[in-house]
């Protein structure tokens, strides 16, 4: 039983912190919000961020309001873990183990970006779909610096590769690094 409930709230905590995380980084992506899912992700978070942005002020493009309603969702959901695996819970480490997760979750979703693009790329490369409207806005400016730095080389495009290379790395750190594995 507490098998199944630990499952339950993992998984179903991982998708609301995954939704709040998608909107902390489409306006720092500049995606397109007239797209259904952007509009989707908006209607979802927004009753919660709005009362949030009411005592959190932005910086620039940075969506403080987002980052703490994220934050505070994340810490509570470890704590849930936590308390369900029965373990023992200090704070401090809960705390600093959201920003870890925050981090790896946010590096897993460029990650699956940048190979669902690559295999829209292949599969259904002229045709439309808010969902592919959506990868591909985000894919392209998570490739943007590595298609300056290293160009098409003999007219491939391998910057997936390198950004492929970059986020697992920094994901193997981040893993190694974390305080508790959650």
């Amino acid at each position: 039983m507490k098998d199944a409930l630990y499952f339950l709230t993992q998984t179903i905590g991982n998708l609301v912190v995954l939704i709040f995380i998608l909107r902390f980084w489409l306006p720092i992506f500049r995606v397109d919000f007239r797209n259904p899912i952007s509009q989707s992700v908006l209607k979802f978070t927004s009753p919660i961020v709005n009362k949030a942005r009411r005592f959190i002020p932005s910086f620039g493009q940075i969506d403080t309001s987002v980052i703490l309603v994220t934050f505070s969702i994340q810490s509570l959901l470890i704590f849930m873990l936590l308390t369900i695996s029965q373990n023992t819970v200090d704070f401090s480490l809960v705390l600093i183990a959201a920003i870890f997760e925050l981090a790896l979750s946010s590096a897993n979703l460029f990650f699956l970006v940048i190979i669902i693009n690559v295999l829209f790329s292949w599969i259904a490369p002229y045709t439309y779909s808010p969902f592919k409207t959506l990868v591909e806005n985000i894919a392209d400016s998570i490739l943007s610096p590595y298609r300056k730095m290293f160009g098409p080389i003999g007219g491939l495009d391998l910057s997936p590769l390198f950004a492929i290379i970059a986020i697992q790395t920094i994901m193997i750190f981040l893993k190694s690094s974390a305080p508790l594995n959650v």
